[in-house]
Formats: C-alpha cells, sequence, structure tokens
C-alpha cells in the first residue's frame, strides 16, 4: 500500500483540529457557517476511522492524533460559544472538562503514563460516547446562539455537563482497565 494512502487518517484527523480556526473566527459573524464546518469536522472523526480501518493504516501516531483533534475541536469550539453566548455555566464545564481531557491526553503521549497503564490507553466505548455527546452540545449551543433559543442553550448546557461526566468517565476507565491488566499478570 502506498505510504500517502496509509498517512490520509492522520492527514484528516490533522484536518479536524485545524479546522477549530475557521470554527473559531467564524462563529461572531456566520454562526451558520461555523456550524456546518463544526459538523464536517465532527463527521471526519468517523471518516479518519473508517479510513484508518479500510486502508490497514491504524497506527500509533494515529491513535494519539486522532483523541488530540477530538479535544482540540470540541474544546476551542466550546471556549468560543461559551465567550460568544456570554455563558457563566459552559465556563463551569469547561473549568471541570480540561483536567479531565488534559489527563486523556497525557496517557496516551507521555511514555511513562503509557507505561504505567500497560499500553492499554485505545478509544473505549466511554471515550466515543463522550464524544458523541459532547457534539450533541456543541450543536445544541450553536442552535441556541442562532436561534436566541434559551431552551438549546439550556439542553446544550446540561449535555456539556454530561460530556464533562463522560470525560472523567473515560479516564477513570482507562485507569481501572489498567489496574484489572496489571492483576492479570
Amino acid at each position: 500500500m502506498p505510504k500517502m494512502s496509509r498517512a490520509v487518517p492522520n492527514l484528516l484527523s490533522i484536518l479536524r483540529a485545524l479546522l477549530a480556526l475557521p470554527i473559531i473566527l467564524a462563529l461572531p459573524q456566520h454562526p451558520t457557517l461555523a456550524l456546518l464546518i463544526f459538523i464536517g469536522a465532527a463527521l471526519l472523526d468517523w471518516v479518519d476511522g473508517f479510513c484508518a480501518r479500510a486502508l490497514g493504516a491504524e497506527s500509533a501516531l494515529g491513535a494519539t492524533l486522532d483523541p488530540i483533534a477530538d479535544k482540540i475541536l470540541y474544546l476551542s469550539t466550546l471556549v468560543a460559544l461559551c465567550i460568544a453566548m456570554n455563558s457563566a455555566p459552559l465556563v463551569s464545564a469547561i473549568v471541570f472538562t480540561v483536567p479531565a481531557e488534559a489527563a486523556l491526553v497525557a496517557i496516551r503521549v507521555i511514555p511513562s503514563l503509557k507505561k504505567r497503564l500497560g499500553n492499554n490507553t485505545a478509544a473505549t466505548w466511554v471515550g466515543k460516547m463522550k464524544m458523541g455527546i459532547q457534539c450533541a452540545a456543541v450543536i445544541l449551543l450553536f442552535c441556541s446562539f442562532i436561534l436566541s433559543s434559551s431552551f438549546w442553550g439550556m439542553t446544550g448546557t446540561i449535555l456539556a455537563f454530561i460530556g464533562t461526566a463522560c470525560s472523567w468517565w473515560s479516564f477513570m476507565s482507562h485507569i481501572v482497565r489498567s489496574k484489572k491488566t496489571t492483576a492479570l499478570n
């Protein structure tokens, strides 16, 4: 298989992270465009995973880039929406989410932590569910901003807090899995 085709999933992850910037820039004046870019970027998460499996291009680099791109996309968009909406509750969601997401990145990129967890840091169903909830929260918050709807804002904020809980759950699931793996060895 050509090297370029093996790089496609990683390039899509990088593109997903880079799309955070046009979302942030478009949000104040063109929120519908920002929403469409976000939805496209979120769909790229599925596309890069599909490509990695279909091309047999799953790699350690991809396993690191993919969740980092997710975190950049979600957190930067959430912060931009928080500022645009002047939302104190979203500040709380961000403050509680950042440490969990940072910990999830750390266990994937810091060699000593990866080793301590038995290199058992692959994506879990909890992490996939978390990303789905986080994307839904952002979409609802965009709807609130675009439509000036407090209902969608409240619903999106609640989902953002559920996403925060899922971030911590995802992190803890890696810790529990590593303890089970260590106990079996």
